[in-house]
């Protein structure tokens, strides 16, 4: 399955094929579970993995002339940490005790059209492509994503505000 060692391979390209996490979401998606004992693995790797609002994070290494410290690192991207949550929440890990805290803090992050690009604060000022306050594409989607799976986002006002964004940047 190719989860197992889920940290593995260094996060520095979120949309790689390649990443464990992408992966495991689609053995999730078709129906696999913890009772491989692969997944299990996984899962248990990125549960090892949080901060202290509650997001999930993933092994990056951040050049140092990208304003990173040029060294591996567990830290979050608002471009991968949707999708580790939603990881948990399809693996049935208890979403009132190890998701929701992460989901809400993600969900109230700071946004005018979509959500920006966004990282956990020891990345310091870096942060992805596009002006600082633009929407990230990327990041939106996942977090509709996300959204789609928690019930208490599912057909919010927030939810439809995201989806708004997404469409106004097809019309520019």
């Amino acid at each position: 399955m190719d989860v197992e060692n889920y940290h593995n391979i260094l996060v520095n390209n979120h949309k790689n094929p390649a990443l464990p996490i992408h992966k495991l979401l689609f053995l999730l998606d078709i129906g696999f579970d913890t009772s491989e004992p692969e997944i299990r693995t996984a899962i248990n790797e990125i549960m090892k993995h949080k901060d202290e609002n509650g997001i999930y994070q993933s092994l990056i290494k951040i050049p140092k002339h990208f304003g990173g410290i040029g060294e591996d690192e567990f830290d979050w991207c608002l471009c991968d940490s949707p999708l580790l949550l939603l990881a948990l929440l399809k693996s049935g890990v208890s979403y009132e005790e190890y998701i929701k805290p992460g989901v809400d803090y993600l969900a109230n992050l700071p946004q005018v059209q979509g959500y920006p690009c966004t990282v956990s604060k020891e990345f310091g000022k870096f942060r992805g492509p596009g002006r600082k306050d633009d929407c990230c594409p990327y990041a939106t989607l996942l977090m509709l994503r996300l959204f789609a799976e928690v019930t208490e986002y599912k057909d919010t006002d927030l939810a439809n505000k995201n989806i708004d964004a997404i469409l106004s940047l097809r019309q520019k």
